[in-house]
């Protein structure tokens, strides 16, 4: 009985709409994301962020995928964002890397049939780059990472360029902005 329940996709709907209301009523970020004010969006340190979208995987393929991530950015390299369209969070967080979720493009059908599902993953897109600022985003085939070469998937999570201290001193102009923007809600 219990297991139909889960199953069911309004119950999962409710059941983390409760969740985002509990972190947002304590005021606490969800686990995995830094808490405080005057965190830089990209983490802790300087490292970049590169958000790599793995679409139509399988548990096996998200596991994989996330442990060569985590050893990545374990080796100095640029911590990951995993994107994913299908419910494998767990798997990936277990491997210490965060995840975020996309309706898969049948769920978009389903909710929006006029509305084109590539306009939608772009605009999710944007608003992760932003979020994280970052220009790093890679689309890594359904076998996720194992379809690659290890130095290959290093490369590809590795920004082009390096930011230049201006484009750093007016990142930093823009967070504190808006952060005293957001100190209300916050």
């Amino acid at each position: 009985m219990r297991s139909a329940l889960l199953r069911d996709t309004a119950a999962r709907h409710a059941a983390g709409r409760f969740v985002g209301w509990v972190f947002e009523a304590l005021g606490a970020p969800p686990p995995g994301l830094p808490a405080g004010r005057g965190v830089d969006p990209r983490g802790v340190d300087d490292r970049p962020v590169a958000v790599v979208l793995l679409l139509e995987a399988e548990p096996d393929a998200v596991a994989r995928t996330a442990e060569d991530l985590a050893r990545v950015a374990a080796a100095g390299g640029p911590r990951s964002l995993l994107v994913l369209d299908r419910p494998h969070f767990a798997v990936a967080r277990r491997a210490g890397i965060a995840a975020d979720h996309v309706l898969s493009h049948e769920a978009w059908a389903k909710r929006h049939p006029d509305l084109p599902w590539e306009d939608y993953l772009a605009g999710e897109l944007r608003r992760l780059r932003h979020d994280f600022a970052t220009d790093v985003v890679v689309t890594l085939p359904a076998e996720g990472s194992a379809a690659l070469d290890p130095a290959a998937l290093e490369a590809l999570l590795r920004p082009a360029r390096r930011r230049t201290p201006v484009g750093r001193v007016w990142r930093r102009m823009v967070v504190r902005l808006e952060r005293r923007v957001d100190r209300g809600t916050v």
